[in-house]
């Protein structure tokens, strides 16, 4: 056998594996993706009961926290998580639970604070660029609304501002004058390297 044959097997061999581990890789991350949707899933079923529950059935002797003392420590705990409420996005049909910390577990989940709180008005939330997460939050357009709901079921609407690419080195971008905005959401893009981020403002009330 010369050479060139045996380079050219090689080189089908090579290409064949290379094929192989991309096709695991893909069918991992859809495998990943299931499985956080069935969390996801679970959580907001019991997140939603509970913050029923704390709003409909208060405890005896409890006080009501008033929305100026409230903090980002205001919580629902759920299999040992805590979460401070959900956030939707009725335009991508899109709703979510937003735990008070953030690691990569938790992102399988649903969202996580970044930074922030909805009460000082700077909460950055981010997500995983799943289909049923923060992989669709490009398409917002100026003007669309997003919801975040606390654990006193009280809810914030908040209108998309603009959108903005990030660097995914570049944290301090991030949370760059955080304060010009009420609500920060970002996503990484499909190339991970950089960040996809919505900056939203509260929206007033022509009663306000």
């Amino acid at each position: 056998m010369n050479k060139r044959k045996v380079y050219g097997r090689i080189i089908i061999l090579l290409g064949v594996i290379f094929i192989l581990v991309a096709v695991g890789i893909v069918g991992f991350n859809i495998y990943t993706q299931m499985e956080g949707e069935k969390q996801r899933v679970q959580v907001m079923e019991q997140l939603e009961t509970k913050i029923t529950e704390n709003k409909d059935n208060p405890k005896p002797n409890e006080t009501i926290v008033d929305e100026k003392e409230r903090t980002v420590n205001d919580c629902v705990i759920i299999d040992g998580v805590a979460y401070i409420g959900y956030i939707s996005i009725p335009s991508l049909d899109i709703k979510l639970p937003v735990s008070k910390d953030w690691n990569d577990g938790l992102l399988n989940v649903g969202a996580c604070r970044y930074k922030g709180s909805s009460y000082q008005d700077d909460l950055v939330i981010c997500a995983h660029n799943y289909f049923s997460y923060f992989a669709k939050i490009y398409k917002l357009a100026s003007g669309d609304e997003v919801v975040f709901t606390d654990v006193y079921d009280e809810s914030i609407t908040y209108e998309v501002s603009n959108q903005e690419v990030i660097d995914g080195n570049d944290k301090d971008e991030m949370v760059k004058n955080v304060n010009d905005w009420d609500l920060t959401m970002f996503t990484c893009t499909f190339s991970g390297r950089t960040r996809q981020t919505v900056r939203c403002v509260r929206k007033i009330n022509k009663s306000e």
